[in-house]
């Protein structure tokens, strides 16, 4: 009874917990943006550039910790890990289309 080894799984729980926060940070950067982007004209330059720091905040941490799950797959991947290899690369995505936009606002702003 004591002596047995059963098969548990690990990666799975961790990189869905690494999806959640990463959903989180992303889901937030761009919401972010899109009040950054809605209100460039009216803002002042002081909270333009505390706008900019607040998405980079966010942006940031979600790249390392993509990377993170992307290492912690890679080196216990099994045939049903896959997809969340995927999912994870698929994340970079979002991730520098705002980096993207971002660099584009700030290049309209310096303009303005």
């Amino acid at each position: 009874m004591f002596g047995e080894i059963t098969d548990v799984r690990v990666v799975s729980p961790i990189i869905q917990n690494l999806l959640t926060v990463v959903s989180f940070l992303i889901g937030t950067a761009s919401f972010i943006l899109g009040l950054h982007i809605q209100n460039v004209a009216k803002l002042s330059e002081q909270i333009n550039k505390y706008m900019k720091v607040l998405i980079l905040a966010l942006v940031f941490p979600a790249i390392f910790i993509i990377f993170y799950g992307i290492i912690i797959t890679g080196i216990n991947l099994e045939a049903e890990d896959i997809h969340y290899l995927i999912i994870l690369t698929v994340l970079f995505v979002p991730v520098f289309n705002i980096l993207l936009l971002e660099t584009k606002l700030n290049g309209m702003i310096n303009n303005y």
